[in-house]
Parts: C-alpha cells; structure tokens; sequence
C-alpha cells in the first residue's frame, strides 16, 4: 500500500480504540467526576513538561539520541486512559499549541504511510484553533513528502510565536507558498541546507531573536560544511536584538550587511568562513553592543584573516567583544597593527568594557592590546597550547591599577600554569574583585602543585581555580 492509496479515517491514527469504550460511573472511576476544566489544567501541566523537554533540544543541549523520546508526546498517551481523558485531550486547544515534527525518520516508521504521519500532523495543528504556536520541523530527505509537510506547516504562519524549521531537502521545482505577515512570532531558527529555498520573514513586528544554521549542525557532519548563503536572509534586521549564526558567513560583505542591519541594542554571534574572507576596500560601520566571532576548524585554515575581518569593520558602540578562532593554531592569527586601527577608528577607549580572546597571539600583542583599553572590566583569556602568553608580564598588566582602574573580573583559561606564585597573588591583592572574580581554569600536564595546595589561600582573595583538562 502506497502512501497516496491510504484513505484517511475519523479517528485518529495512534488511538482509534477509544471511542468504543464508555465512561464508567464516578463511583467506579473517580476521574469521571473531576470537571473537565481542571482536568484540562492538569493535563496542561503534562504537556509543559514536553514543551521544556523541546526547549531544552532546541538550545543544543539535549543529545541525539534523546530525539526519539521528544517524538512521542505525552498527549497521546494521557489520551488512552480512557474516553473522558480523550475527549479532554482533544478538546483542549492549548494543549496543542507545541508541535514537533521530525520527518527525517518516519521512513523508518514501517506500519504507518508516510501521508498518515503527514495527516496527522496537519490535525495537530488544527487542534489548537486559533492560539499561536511553537513549530519544531525537520523535513527529512523525501523531496516529496518534505514540500508537503513545509506547505502544510506554512499554511499557518500567522499564528506561528516560536519556528523551528530544518530544511533538509525539496524538490527543485517547488515554489514557496505566498506568505503574508508574521503578527506573532517572536523567535526563529532555521537550518540550511545548500539549494533549498529560505523562508522570507520580512513583516514579523515581535520578532527579536533569530538563529542561523547550516543543517549539517543538526546531523553532526561538520566536515561538510558549506558556506551558510551568498545572499543576506529576508529577515527585518532592524529590529532582531539577538542573532546567532554558526553557519559559515562567506565573506566581509555578506557579514558587514547583515551586522550593519542590526539595532545598536543587539548582540550578534556569527560564525565566519575565513578561507573565503577578504578585506573590504573600507571598513563598514556596525552599531552594535556585543559582538561574537567565531570560525569552524573545518572550515579551513588561513591564519592572516583575522586581519581582514578587522580591517572590514568599525564598531564605534561596542561594549563586549569576543573573539574565538578555536582551540587550534593557525585558525586565527592576531594583527595588531590591524587591531590598533580598528581601535583607534572606533574609540574603544572609551567604551569597550569587555574582551574574550581566544587566538594565537604574542604575550607582547596581549599586553599592548590591554593597556590600550582603560575602561576595561572583564577579561577573558585562552591560551593556545604550546603558545606562552599568560606569564608573569601579563598577570602584571592585569595587576595594574593604573593601566586598568576598572577591571573587575578576570578568566585565565586553558592555562598551562607558566606564571609565578608571587604573579597571581599579586593579581588578586591588587583590587577588591567582584564574587568569582579571578577564575583560573588549570589544564594539560604538568600542573604546578601549588594550585591545589594554595586554593584555600586563593580562595580568601577571590581566586577560584578550576582543575579541567579541557577549558
């Protein structure tokens, strides 16, 4: 049986049993006499449960094979208690107001069609009348079937308040359904994958947040990753607050239009494609307040572009900057003749109050960059293994009360311990540091004694120190 000869029945797939059973007297079955109001609260109850289990996949931080529990949601089940729960669950339009679809394994689904799973689908989306909804959908690699369940999915676009939406492959012909306005959406992710079309949101007033992703994030195949787009998404830039990118960004211009679009109140955190970076004829100015750059070490290695990526750019607002090229060398080289233009054009003196560096860089370039911020508040630092830059001369900058009045908190990552007892302490007696305000975080053999046996000592003046193999 193909999935175009399944016919479609009034009950539904997972549970059409149901209704053959009635409901017992209240002395029989105490439930029966709990209104179905309450009973509809407890069972929201249940359901938020799912919903965070679905937050909690969507961040990143669930594993993959935690994916199989997050396609089997509590409704169905509750709904088989019997013919009161049933009828509660589906007369309950909030509960249906979180929908997961992940297509990618229904192939392996065997007793059910793939256009039953797809009807499905479009009935729990009904379900939830007219409430806004939070879509997570992975369209899988069935060209057929993905257009249908993503015209399925965009057929309700208006009440869409959360979209997750990984595009992993659709036919070459298809042609995205005419989309209006987006009142209610607040927060988008969306995975690409090369070829496929990017859904235009451009009329979403709510929308803050947007992440940006190349489908391969999802899968795990970071050897194949691929440039993210040559064109800058249909997204009103204008008033995104907060945007996250780990797909690769090719090149200076598509990441200075698109960091250029941003309000002055976001925070951005773009991955970049450095092999295929180069400089801008002039620096474009971007008005944001924290700024991320990151690359991939399988993107490739061309350690001068760095240099290029602040030669392409002048960010007079910026209060916190970050800069991580990976824990590898050759990613990401410091310039700091380009750094010092960079700052100078961009006056961070006066306003830069936070730098995380991770990239290889001289102890000398560090303590140049440092003493050239005043205002500075926090510092975050990583060595880059075999490379020494934290030794005594820079825990002495970082000591300096002169050099950085300001300074407040203090990270030494991935240190190999090449500073002194009479450094650190020094740092830590030099100013009142806020709570955890010098974290030192030890890693790699050999380990100098004393942090174990001085963390008491450490500890009174503010110094917490992290014994990790991998910081």
């Amino acid at each position: 049986m193909s999935d175009e000869d399944y016919s479609d029945s009034s009950d539904d797939w997972f549970c059409p049993y149901i209704g053959r059973y009635e409901v017992p007297p209240a002395a029989c079955c105490p439930i029966a006499s709990v209104p179905r109001e309450i009973l509809g609260i407890v069972f929201e109850e249940v359901q938020s449960i799912y919903e965070e289990q679905l937050e909690y996949h969507n961040n990143g931080s669930a594993k993959k094979w935690e994916m199989d529990e997050l396609q089997k949601p509590g409704l169905f089940v509750i709904s088989q208690v019997c013919r009161t729960w049933y009828q509660v669950v589906h007369g309950t339009p909030a509960l249906w107001t979180t929908v997961s679809v992940d297509a990618s394994i229904w192939s392996e689904i065997k007793t059910i069609p793939s256009a039953a799973l797809l009807r499905l689908v479009i009935r729990n989306l009904d379900r939830s009348g007219g409430l806004p909804i939070s879509l997570y959908v992975k369209t899988g690699r069935n060209k057929k079937v993905a257009a249908k369940l993503l015209s399925a999915c965009l057929a309700h676009h208006g009440r869409f308040q959360m979209l997750s939406v990984d595009i992993c492959s659709l036919p070459s012909t298809y042609q995205l359904p005419t989309i209006g306005a987006f009142p209610v959406l607040e927060r988008v992710t969306i995975y690409y994958s090369n070829g496929s079309p990017l859904i235009p949101i451009d009329r979403a007033p709510r929308l803050r947040s947007v992440e940006l992703h190349d489908n391969y994030d999802s899968e795990y195949w970071h050897i194949y990753r691929i440039p993210f787009t040559e064109a800058v998404p249909v997204l009103p830039w204008n008033q995104i607050t907060a945007l996250e990118s780990t797909a690769h960004i090719s090149g200076a211009p598509l990441l200075t239009e698109i960091l250029s679009r941003l309000p002055a109140a976001a925070t951005a955190d773009v991955c970049l494609g450095f092999p295929s970076f180069r400089r801008l004829a002039s620096p474009v100015r971007i008005s944001i307040l924290t700024l991320k750059i990151g690359v991939h070490p399988e993107g490739g290695k061309r350690p001068d572009a760095l240099g290029d990526v602040f030669a392409s750019m002048t960010l007079p607002n910026i209060q916190s900057l970050e800069i991580s090229c990976t824990a590898h060398r050759d990613h990401g080289r410091w310039s700091n003749a380009e750094w010092s233009l960079l700052a100078a054009r961009s006056s961070f003196s006066t306003h830069l109050t936070s730098l995380s560096i991770l990239v290889e860089i001289s102890a000398q370039d560090l303590i140049a960059t440092l003493e050239s911020l005043p205002i500075l508040e926090t510092a975050s630092i990583q060595e880059l293994h075999p490379d020494i830059v934290l030794n005594d001369a820079v825990l002495r900058v970082l000591a300096d009360t002169k050099a950085l009045p300001k300074l407040t908190k203090v990270e030494l990552r991935n240190t190999c311990v090449h500073f002194t007892d009479d450094a650190l302490f020094a740092l830590a007696r030099s100013r009142t540091w806020q709570s955890n305000g010098i974290v030192v975080y030890v890693a790699r053999e050999p380990v100098r004694q004393f942090t174990k046996e001085m963390e008491p000592s450490l500890g009174k003046l503010g110094v917490d120190v992290l014994h990790n193999r991998y910081c």
